[in-house]
């Protein structure tokens, strides 16, 4: 394999890569590779999969160390990391090759990042997922053009089964140009400040399922049912609005829409067009952009029909007085879930929302029962990732006597409950108090005075006999909590129901990610004689609560969470 000397700028030879890693321990070696990539200016990044293990167990494990030494994103010279690769041959979850400008160091030229290329061309037949990122400014693109490297062309030209996902950011889309072998086999396309024009001619993506633009800027791709026949989920994150959608077929594979972050529409008529192009979408997000210009003036009296097989209806970043102004006027069908997600801004879930939530939940056109809103991160709703109220049904509802009363959860959630009391005193013990139909505590993520008063409430002198009804308690352990003091709460709790004649049935003991010290199996066997059933869990992720289809009254979820502001409603209005 050639090498360019002008990529290496390292006095280290990288035919002595398999010495440098006998005789240098892998902190040194790890901060070696550093200093290459920040004197290189071209560096790639390398995950390798969990079942790393190969014929050579001492240099497997030598390498292993090595990557396990370096910060969670690896950033190797590529001509380093290339001979390491031969001398332990290992399948790649994900490459990136990165190309950046830095204001100590001149932009590389096309002779340069062509050899960095060249040395990955016998490695990216294993590949599953290649980036290719050019951090250069936007007066270097306009006369750079990762497409135009040859070296590139041929890499993905030669790619083998594997590579499914490709990232382009700031490159440009004629990379593809001529080289349908290479996008037949592609299942993820994520195109990022994309630069150049492409018509689409003689380029099919059969196997594409997923789609991103972000900041398309001048980039035109065509936006072609022919060209995706297998395409399930579009994201849209810019300016599209002179897309001539109605001029296209309908995208009739495509499930769900996600038009966010700077998409922009002249009128309504060019939102609702481009809608009608996606006939069967199930999953309907949108941001706060959208629905300022889709609707400038939504004081009308005609109500805009959405998607006829639409199920899930996502705000995206969008105030809730917005919200509350525009869903009047859409026809929303009856089975469709709301959500409404955010970053744990302030101005955003802070924003009165017990004065806002229950007008949303009762826009339901018939039944007035309460939608599913929730509110965390844009991703899949996960307990780690979540910060305020996460699902919602009917916690701020008994204003209104149309509304489930909060008698009916079966289901409560508590997540991440924080330090400070002050947050928690008065309103959980008045829930515990008003559940009478709750069945199943899940408790996680929470330090031990927390999880104290929550036992301890369930014996309050206010309260005769909290949750009557319960009969599992999910306890989620952190690894933080004194599980002697724990079983002690746990078990009083048990004795104190069962003498109230409402006996706990089932204790599930789950441990989280990175805590699995045997201490949970302790905890277990101490509680074994109080309940019927004591399961322990362990957990390679964080669990999460699938989400319902449609809420009905007899299954609600509701998930809370307590950082540094109260998000409850007064308790006189409970």
């Amino acid at each position: 394999m050639a090498q360019d000397k002008s990529s290496c700028s390292s006095n280290v030879s990288p035919h002595t890569v398999d010495s440098i890693l006998d005789d240098m321990a892998p902190q040194e070696v790890a901060q070696m590779l550093w200093r290459k990539a920040q004197k290189t200016g071209v560096c790639a990044t390398l995950e390798l999969p969990h079942n790393f293990n190969q014929p050579t167990p001492e240099l497997s494990s030598r390498t292993q160390n090595v990557f396990n030494s370096m910060p969670p994103i690896h950033k190797i010279p590529p001509e380093i990391l290339t001979h390491i690769l031969l001398l332990v041959p290992s399948p790649a979850v994900k490459l990136r090759i990165t190309v950046w400008e830095s204001s100590m160091m001149a932009p590389r030229d096309i002779a340069t990042l062509r050899s960095v290329c060249y040395l990955w061309n016998d490695l990216i037949s294993c590949v599953a997922t290649f980036w290719c990122h050019m951090a250069y400014s936007s007066n270097v693109m306009r006369s750079f053009r990762l497409g135009s490297i040859p070296a590139l062309s041929l890499s993905l030209e030669r790619a083998g089964g594997l590579l499914h996902n490709v990232h382009l950011i700031s490159a440009t889309l004629s990379v593809f140009h001529s080289h349908a072998g290479a996008s037949a086999r592609i299942r993820e396309l994520h195109c990022i400040n994309a630069v150049g024009r492409y018509d689409g001619r003689s380029l099919s993506f059969p196997a594409l399922e997923t789609l991103t633009f972000a900041q398309l800027h001048s980039a035109r791709f065509p936006f072609k049912s022919e060209i995706f026949p297998s395409l399930r989920r579009l994201v849209i994150h810019g300016d599209v609005c002179h897309t001539e959608w109605s001029s296209y077929r309908p995208f009739t594979s495509v499930i769900e829409l996600c038009l966010v972050k700077g998409s922009w529409w002249p009128s309504s008529n060019a939102f609702l067009d481009c809608l009608s192009c996606f006939p069967n979408i199930e999953d309907l997000i949108i941001g706060e952009q959208v629905i300022k210009s889709a609707f400038p003036h939504p004081h009308t009296e005609q109500k805009e029909r959405l998607c006829p097989k639409l199920r899930n209806l996502t705000f995206d970043h969008v105030y809730l007085p917005t919200i509350e102004e525009i869903l009047p006027h859409l026809a929303i069908p009856d089975n469709v879930t709301i959500r409404i997600t955010s970053d744990g801004r302030e101005d955003v879930c802070r924003h009165a929302f017990a004065q806002h939530s229950p007008r949303i939940a009762m826009m339901s056109p018939r039944t007035g029962r309460p939608r599913l809103i929730v509110l965390g991160k844009t991703s899949a709703v996960r307990l780690d990732n979540l910060s305020w109220i996460h699902q919602y049904c009917a916690l701020t509802s008994l204003r209104s006597a149309r509304m489930p009363h909060i008698s009916e959860i079966r289901e409560f959630w508590l997540v991440g409950a924080g330090e400070d009391r002050r947050e928690y005193d008065g309103y959980m013990r008045t829930f515990l108090g008003s559940a009478m139909g709750l069945a199943t505590l899940v408790v996680q993520d929470c330090n031990l005075e927390i999880c104290t008063q929550i036992l301890q409430d369930f014996d309050h002198e206010d309260i005769h006999l909290a949750c009557p009804m319960l009969e599992t308690l999910h306890v989620l352990i952190n690894g933080s909590i004194d599980y002697c003091e724990l079983a002690n709460k746990i078990r009083e709790l048990a004795a104190i129901r069962t003498t109230r004649g409402s006996h706990l049935k089932t204790l599930i003991l789950g441990d989280l990610p990175g805590h699995r010290d045997g201490s949970t199996s302790l905890l277990r066997a101490k509680l074994a004689a109080e309940f019927d059933f004591v399961e322990h869990r362990t957990y390679d992720e964080t669990p999460r609560m699938d989400l319902p289809s449609e809420c009905t009254e007899e299954r609600h979820y509701f998930w809370a969470s307590w950082h540094s502001h109260s998000i409850w409603p007064r308790s006189e209005d409970w």
